[in-house]
């Protein structure tokens, strides 16, 4: 049995035996498949109307890209952003109650991480795009939120979602941010998260990453990996040493 043998053997046991949760999967969130149509309208993404799908991760998850089926305008007011924001549960709200204003739609310290990208197009008709979002983030196990909107963390368009995606079974958990109820005291309308009906499960969410191993089975690997080298040469050093006495004979 040569090195390479002994060692895809050992690693072979040692993944199959402790990592097999750590298999990169295509999509952490996907709630609905790319639809063939793309849509001319559907629900409103702008400084006082977030849109948002809610996940869940077992295990700690390096985040590689968003996606999803939007537009934005009009040009050059492109900019849209997309947030990670943590949640409580795993159909907990951002935030709970009612608020005089749209920047109250996340506590600061459950923000994860953001970023900005535009959906825009020079059509006369604004025509949503299956869009790729370059993203980077580690999150630690828990429920969080993909939240799209405007007016916050530099973004300024406005936008929509289409409803027209095919639904993907038991992932999407819908919800918005917007107005809500008018306040007399107030003399105008307060804003709060609320579930979304079930046809808008039909917008598409994606967060593309895969889970990252646990320290103690990257350190079980090295190990596998050690022990794997070490056997090979004693059984290489034994059959020479067979070899020599067989010689002498």
């Amino acid at each position: 049995m040569n090195r390479t043998n002994v060692c895809g053997l050992l690693l072979s046991l040692i993944w199959f035996g402790s990592a097999s949760d750590a298999v990169p999967s295509p999509n952490v969130l996907e709630t609905a498949q790319p639809a063939t149509v793309l849509g001319d309208g559907g629900y409103v993404v702008s400084s006082t109307s977030f849109l948002a799908a809610r996940f869940t991760v077992a295990e700690t998850t390096q985040v590689t890209g968003l996606a999803g089926n939007l537009a934005s305008g009009p040009l050059p007011r492109s900019a849209l952003f997309a947030a990670i924001v943590k949640l409580g549960s795993p159909t907990a709200m951002p935030v709970n109650g009612t608020f005089a204003n749209a920047s109250s739609a996340f506590a600061p310290q459950d923000v994860v991480a953001t970023t900005l990208f535009s959906a825009g197009s020079t059509a006369s008709t604004l025509v949503s795009r299956h869009i790729e979002i370059p993203f980077s983030s580690v999150i630690a196990p828990g429920s969080y939120a993909l939240v799209f909107g405007s007016g916050l963390f530099g973004a300024n368009a406005e936008g929509y979602m289409p409803d027209n995606n095919p639904t993907i079974a038991g992932q999407a958990s819908p919800m918005a941010w917007g107005p809500s109820t008018f306040s007399p005291e107030l003399g105008q309308y307060v804003y709060s998260w609320s579930n979304f009906p079930i046809n808008a499960t039909t917008m598409r969410f994606v967060v593309e990453g895969h889970a990252i191993p646990e320290p103690a089975t990257a350190a079980l690997v090295m190990a596998a990996v050690g022990a794997a080298a070490m056997f090979s040469r004693r059984v290489s050093w034994r059959m020479g040493t067979l070899g020599s006495r067989e010689s002498r004979a």
